[in-house]
């Protein structure tokens, strides 16, 4: 084994002699009538399997002179592939000429020497066109060396790294991100919501006044404004409908301040029936349409009319709920006092 290993150190050694003398990184040929020299250059001419190195293609010429480049697709030949060209250069020379070239990175996964063959120009000169040759380059990919006289051993499975400072902060500080991400999520879709509802997100609770007296307080507003009076019929039958809903909503806990008439009979008489007031109500809406929506003129005892009506609905209706509420108070009461009379009497 040791004869074959010097042998071949020895024929490497004496390939790379030659390769040296031969090319010694730079093929370059020379035009003497025109005074062109090309070729091509290499970082060096021996690399480990997989390294990658430098090639530039170059022409020094007059700058009149046209010159057309090899074109080269993903490989030079079969066992020395292109990994990246890049853009062609201009430098300029001493000598008053200027120096065209084109840089590529080129890379082997074959072991042994490998020949590059030469890369021909096209010279446009003297209004002929010349085809120039760079020599033949040579290069030796060498692979590692593996000593084959130790043991062999298994793949060793990663190590687990104890957790840093630095990743516990990162690790932190993504969960901050996320959490108020989060909240802020949560915030956005709370006001879209209570923006929809037209209720505030955060508000301290308010004492509210009983329905009946706002909607008095209101009714009275409007009859001080003298709104028909003044020619705003409309906006009369408007505010004193808009008056109604409200109070009816906030004492009976219904939704019909966007309802269209018939909708808010609909709700009024599914949730209390055809109370006393209810066609009072009928006549105040329908008659608020005909002046909002048809454009009718009522007359000023009908104008009369709807605001003692509204009048009447809100003090009727609370009248009502007075009545139910001390109805059910005198009924606990008897109740309580039978409970307590039982009691008295099994003792």
């Amino acid at each position: 084994m040791n004869i074959i290993s010097k042998i071949t150190k020895i024929y490497k050694l004496f390939l790379l002699v030659i390769i040296y003398f031969c090319s010694s990184g730079v093929g370059l040929a020379q035009e003497n009538d025109s005074q062109i020299s090309y070729g091509v250059k290499l970082d060096t001419n021996a690399i480990l399997i997989g390294d990658q190195i430098n090639m530039r293609l170059f022409v020094n010429q007059n700058p009149s002179l046209k010159i057309k480049f090899p074109v080269l697709s993903d490989s030079i030949s079969k066992n020395v592939e292109i990994v990246k060209s890049f853009n062609q250069d201009t430098v300029k020379l001493e000598d008053g000429k200027i120096q065209v070239g084109k840089n590529y990175v080129i890379t082997s996964f074959e072991k042994g020497p490998h020949k590059i063959n030469p890369f021909e120009f096209a010279i446009q000169y003297n209004n002929d066109l010349k085809s120039f040759r760079t020599d033949t380059t040579l290069i030796l990919v060498n692979s590692f060396q593996i000593d084959t006289t130790k043991a062999h051993y298994d793949i060793v499975e990663p190590r687990e790294a104890p957790l840093t400072w630095d990743e516990a902060v990162h690790y932190i500080l993504i969960g901050v991100g996320i959490l108020l991400a989060l909240i802020i999520i949560t915030l956005a879709v709370l006001y879209f919501v209570y923006k929809r509802k037209k209720k505030p997100i955060f508000s301290k609770p308010e004492i509210k006044e009983p329905p009946h007296v706002i909607a008095f307080r209101e009714l009275d507003r409007i009859k001080t404004e003298k709104l028909w009076q003044n020619g705003f019929i409309k906006e009369f039958h408007s505010e004193i409908t808009r008056v109604l809903r409200e109070y009816i909503d906030y004492k009976y806990d219904l939704n019909t301040i966007e309802s269209t008439t018939d909708e808010t009979l609909d709700q009024v008489r599914a949730e209390l029936g055809e109370s006393v007031w209810f066609n009072d109500l009928k006549t105040v809406l329908e008659r608020a349409d005909l002046a909002k929506f048809a454009k009718m003129q009522p007359l000023p005892n009908e104008n009369e009319e709807s605001f003692i009506k509204s009048f009447g609905i809100v003090e009727t209706s609370t009248k009502e709920s007075l009545k139910e509420e001390s109805e059910k108070e005198i009924k606990e009461t008897d109740n309580s006092s039978s409970v307590k009379k039982d009691k008295f009497t099994d003792v």
